[in-house]
């Protein structure tokens, strides 16, 4: 078969395509390779919550840590036990309470052995005592006995107390601690008063008394309470409520005679009792142990009389009368001097 012979124009297209042909090749089979050596870096991307708009939407609260601080006393902590609160002493004068906020003001005693003569000190004393380590007769050179809690409590309100000025001791042996070494004085939680303590007044103030201002008794410590909810749930109370506060005075042996009564003529029936009477007219209940018997034939008294027969002028019946008397003890082992018609006539009379 013969050979077909290509012109020249033809030859010369079809060399074109096959370099054209040749280049593409090379150019795809080159930018693959670089492909595969330097990847493009990736676009990071912002990863979203499901259903995002609603999250933004609403703020998250804070979270609300529970703290109880070391000061607080044991009766205040029974009573936040198992709440989500935060609870401690407040470092700044009283307030107004914030939102979710509460302030208890917890009331604390001076006290002392029940035999103790002195009666109260001034804050003045006490202070110097807490700060200074110098305290007042007759404890001078004594340390103040009290339990951590408070101790605490008032270094947050007093500062550090001086070297040697307190004795830290377990609430359950401070009595015991305190009649061991007299003469001593503690500062304990109104709560744990029992009758081997004796309460001294600070600034003529006492918190078992009836006159009693808790708003300038300077052992008050204010409490702080914060909770994440509403308080109306809560029922906090502080320790000293006086509506539940019921108070005593029982006088040792009254006998209305010889210089006592002597006295009484002389400068009135109710003279021995102004002094005392305030104080007797505050209590609830005033009890008198009276040892003598009034009798209407009772003789003008003798200051020295000899005869341990006696009885009293039923007028002087004015002066237990002035000091409210709600209670008459007739116990006494005078009580039969003027035998059985004295009995009848002291019962109709009282």
């Amino acid at each position: 078969m013969p050979e077909k012979k290509l012109d020249p124009p033809r030859l010369s297209r079809i060399f074109a395509n096959v370099v054209s042909i040749i280049i593409i090749a090379w150019v795809v089979s080159a930018c693959g390779a670089q492909a595969a050596t330097a990847p493009l870096p990736q676009i990071a991307q912002e990863v979203f919550p499901a259903n995002s708009s609603v999250q933004i939407a609403t703020s998250t609260p804070e979270s609300f840590d529970v703290f109880i601080g070391e000061s607080v006393p044991a009766a205040l902590r029974e009573q936040v036990k198992g709440l989500k609160v935060r609870l401690g002493v407040s470092r700044v004068p009283a307030q107004e309470s914030q939102a979710n906020e509460m302030q208890i003001p917890w009331v604390y005693a001076l006290v002392a052995p029940f035999p103790t003569v002195t009666e109260g000190v001034t804050f003045d004393e006490l202070h110097t005592a807490w700060t200074e380590g110098t305290a007042p007769a007759p404890f001078n050179g004594q340390p103040l006995l009290l339990d951590e809690p408070t101790l605490a409590a008032f270094t947050a309100r007093w500062d550090e107390p001086a070297a040697n000025a307190v004795l830290v001791v377990a609430a359950d042996q401070l009595v015991e601690k305190a009649w061991s070494e007299l003469p001593s004085w503690a500062i304990i939680p109104l709560e744990a008063l029992e009758p081997k303590w004796k309460v001294l007044t600070v600034d003529g103030q006492s918190p078992i008394r009836k006159s009693f201002d808790v708003s300038t008794y300077p052992l008050v410590v204010p409490f702080i309470l914060q909770t994440s909810t509403s308080l109306e749930p809560l029922n906090i109370a502080s320790n000293y409520d006086p509506s539940k506060l019921t108070t005593v005075i029982m006088t040792g042996v009254t006998a209305l005679v010889r210089a006592t009564a002597f006295t009484m003529e002389l400068k009135g029936t109710t003279y021995p009792g102004e002094r005392i009477r305030d104080l007797m007219r505050e209590a609830d209940i005033t009890h008198v142990s009276n040892e003598i018997p009034f009798f209407t034939g009772c003789t003008y008294p003798k200051p020295n009389q000899v005869a341990l027969v006696f009885c009293s002028d039923p007028k002087y019946m004015d002066l237990l009368t002035d000091i409210g008397t709600d209670v008459i003890e007739l116990t006494g082992n005078h009580f039969a001097d003027k035998r059985f018609t004295t009995i009848i006539y002291r019962q109709y009379y009282f």
